[in-house]
């Protein structure tokens, strides 16, 4: 008996199980080469060269000559092999989600906010320019909530070529492009910051207001004073330019100004804590509370 080139093909093309029954030992392997590697990170390389593999596929089925006698045979062994790493990109995704799962460090399971798929949505449809997709990411400032949003990029990509539902590639790469490049800012920054003193940090205004914050000063003047403005408030304890950090903090922005927000950013609420404990300043409880919120938020 005798099968042609294309037959051989078929019969020795990896399936979805021969991928599912090898995966754990892979991933061992991965995991026990470095010991910063977890499965997230697994999952990313791998579905980074199913992805290539899947635009390659697609490419060569449009490719097709139909006048070619085995251009049928062509196109369903592509079809198959289509098929078959777009079930294993759903089984990556999967996995990626499943509850207690080790992913990438700082790595957390929700998007950063509850209108994140919907800006995503936008993004595809060719609503969102680079300008404004610089613009949305200056409401973050951690590289946690970055690669937050990288996590939830990919998963909107994957959920689209899996369902094949309409992709727009150039703008995610160059929305992820500008994700990951806010992640080096920000590594960058961290290491050059830890090289320098740290008195810089308590010139800001972000920590002149959040130091007031912490004692409880301006919680307790705005008790006393319930219908003075923000911007009296900043006046009163010596600075107008406060007002916006004021505002942004207390009413607990969380979409315009949120950099503002003193209470979002954990960094900046331990470097206030850090400072009040050194130098043996009374915290009071509410700036606690909102430190506790946000660090179990982070966990």
């Amino acid at each position: 008996m005798s099968i042609n080139i294309y037959e051989f093909f078929d019969l020795t093309m990896e399936t979805f199980s021969d991928y599912v029954s090898k995966y754990h030992f892979e991933l061992n392997n991965f995991l026990n080469e470095f010991e910063d590697n977890t499965e997230g990170l697994f999952i990313d390389y791998q579905k980074g060269y199913l992805k290539k593999m899947t635009q390659a596929i697609i490419e060569s089925m449009n490719e097709i000559d139909p006048n070619d006698p085995d251009s049928e045979f062509v196109f369903n062994h592509l079809q198959k092999k289509l098929s078959t790493n777009r079930r294993i990109l759903e089984f990556l995704d999967n996995r990626l989600n499943t509850p207690n799962e080790v992913l990438v460090p700082g790595q957390k399971n929700n998007t950063p906010n509850n209108y994140f798929h919907e800006y995503l949505n936008d993004v595809n449809n060719g609503l969102v320019t680079k300008l404004d997709m610089i613009n949305y990411l200056k409401s973050y400032n951690s590289i946690e909530e970055f690669e937050a949003i990288t996590k939830g990029i990919e998963r909107y990509y994957a959920h689209n070529i899996i369902n094949n539902l309409f992709l727009n590639e150039e703008n995610f790469n160059s929305f992820k492009e500008l994700v990951l490049s806010k992640i080096e800012e920000l590594k960058y920054s961290k290491i050059t910051s830890n090289k320098t003193s740290k008195k810089h940090y308590t010139e800001n205004l972000w920590f002149e207001v959040g130091l007031l914050l912490a004692e409880g000063k301006i919680q307790e003047f705005r008790k006393d004073n319930p219908k003075i403005s923000f911007k009296n408030i900043a006046i009163h304890f010596g600075n107008k330019s406060y007002e916006s950090y004021i505002k942004a903090t207390l009413q607990e922005y969380i979409k315009n100004n949120r950099d503002k927000n003193i209470y979002l950013n954990i960094e900046k609420m331990e470097n206030i804590i850090r400072h009040c404990e050194e130098n043996k300043i009374e915290i009071c409880d509410f700036f606690m509370q909102k430190y506790n919120e946000k660090a179990r938020q982070l966990k």
